[in-house]
């Protein structure tokens, strides 16, 4: 096995080349797994049920109840490849077309080596789990303690093995989109994040990886719309919408929330922020050249709109709540879902396979970089569900990603998901990297067994 994962390591360096009873699930993907008991206790405002009249009739013209998001172009996911890279066209060495093998924990692992149509050699990497296996656990995590911070691939799973003893790392594979920095400040990542069942960021693009206690996954075009309510009125005139968790936003009329989960200060701004501490307003800040502490009993409403300015003052009463929603394919909608039992997720996308067929619809997910759709990226990263319940990560070079759906659903997956690609994509698997990557990565998805 060693002697094939420095081949296969030297193979890929040498080529140039990214409230009520709980809604329906769409056929195909279960509930998330509720835990054997009861938890004790859980996110202030995920779980709670909705006021009375429900988001529509609170929100009728609202962005999010007509299917338009407040910001969907505020920020567009872009895979990175490096400057003019083109495919390669000739094989370094020769090399069978596949190869499978069987570790230690019963996964199969395999390396397939073909040319396209075009002439171009296209190499991928698959590792397969039985995930029926107890012992063998799925989930998300951050590359650092807060989320936003960069590592690479190796140092996050260093870092998971220590902070979880007794556990192993099988297998990891780079997570969902960011912003590219080269430095060990913080950066933007661009879509949903959720860990210990606390949403820590919201974004609004692409879909989204989810798994529960028992590390089951689940794939979703996942979308969540968030509104606030000022002294228990929700309507448009009293309480308004919340575009983003834990993001830092340049729009004036932006309303985010932070919580504790950003974990450290709100960077000074020319926006305003209300500090809420068990949901009443104790402070209104303008003073633009102020870092602001986040309570950890309560939140920070940052905005720059002068109507929602004008909604609450201190002594007033806010609380937000958050509806789940799943994009059903048949009447291009979307429907309630429940993720509250969810454990860790991140989002990434699009989504490329769904109850085994070709479900790609990259435009439709908010993507639209050429290169990202329909151009051979260097490297792409993905996740998926085999017909036999696996669950398999892997990584494949020079292919559109029409073609890494065709490749993934001739392999036998049922769904898939893409991952951030590039210079991002990762690959970690029986103690070192297939492949390595070039630049840190601010999430990723770890397979660990006891």
């Amino acid at each position: 096995m060693k002697k094939l994962l420095i081949i296969t390591l030297a193979l890929l360096l040498s080529v140039t080349v990214i409230a009520g009873p709980a809604p329906a699930i769409p056929e195909g993907i279960p509930l998330p797994l509720e835990p054997e008991e009861p938890a004790t206790e859980e996110p202030a405002t995920e779980t709670e049920t909705l006021p009375e009249q429900g988001f529509e009739e609170a929100y009728p013209e609202a962005p999010g109840n007509d299917g338009e998001s407040p910001h969907e172009t505020d920020i567009v996911p872009e895979e990175s490849v490096p400057p003019d890279a083109e495919p390669v066209i000739e094989p370094a060495e020769e090399h069978p077309p596949e190869t499978h093998l069987t570790g230690s924990n019963g996964e199969l692992f395999s390396e397939y080596h073909q040319q396209n149509a075009e002439g171009i050699f296209q190499n991928i990497h698959m590792v397969r789990f039985d995930m029926s296996n107890a012992a063998i656990v799925a989930e998300a995590v951050t590359a650092q303690e807060r989320f936003g911070y960069t590592g690479s691939l190796a140092d996050i799973v260093a870092r998971y093995e220590t902070e979880k003893p007794g556990r192993t790392v099988v297998a990891a594979i780079n997570g969902g989109f960011f912003q590219p920095i080269y430095t060990d400040e913080r950066t933007h990542i661009w879509n949903n994040l959720i860990l210990e069942r606390e949403l820590i960021h919201l974004g609004d693009t692409g879909s989204t990886i989810g798994f529960d206690r028992l590390g089951n996954p689940y794939m979703q075009r996942l979308r969540i719309d968030t509104r606030a309510g000022v002294n228990g009125h929700w309507d448009r005139g009293n309480g308004f919408i919340v575009w983003g968790f834990n993001h830092v936003y340049d729009i004036p009329d932006s309303v985010a929330i932070f919580t504790s989960a950003y974990g450290e200060p709100i960077p000074a701004n020319d926006f305003s922020k209300a500090v809420v501490i068990d949901n009443k307003v104790t402070e209104l800040i303008s003073d633009n050249t102020k870092t602001v502490d986040i309570p950890d009993n309560g939140f920070v409403v940052v905005t720059g709109d002068p109507k929602v300015l004008a909604r609450f003052t201190v002594g007033d009463e806010i609380e937000y709540l958050t509806r789940w929603r799943v994009y059903e394919t048949a009447d291009n909608s979307y429907a309630d879902t429940d993720w509250q039992y969810i454990e860790s997720a991140l989002g990434a996308g699009p989504l490329l396979l769904g109850q085994g067929q070709i479900v790609l619809d990259a435009a439709g997910e908010g993507f639209t970089e050429s290169k990202l759709i329909d151009k051979p990226s260097s490297h792409r990263s993905f996740i998926g569900l085999d017909t036999e319940g696996r669950l398999t990560l892997g990584t494949a070079t020079n292919m559109t990603l029409p073609e890494l759906c065709q490749f993934l659903l001739d392999k036998g997956l049922m769904q898939a998901i893409n991952l951030d690609g590039g210079q991002s994509s990762a690959l970690y698997y029986d103690g070192g990297l297939i492949v390595p990557g070039i630049r840190g990565v601010t999430d990723a998805i770890i397979i660990s067994i006891e």
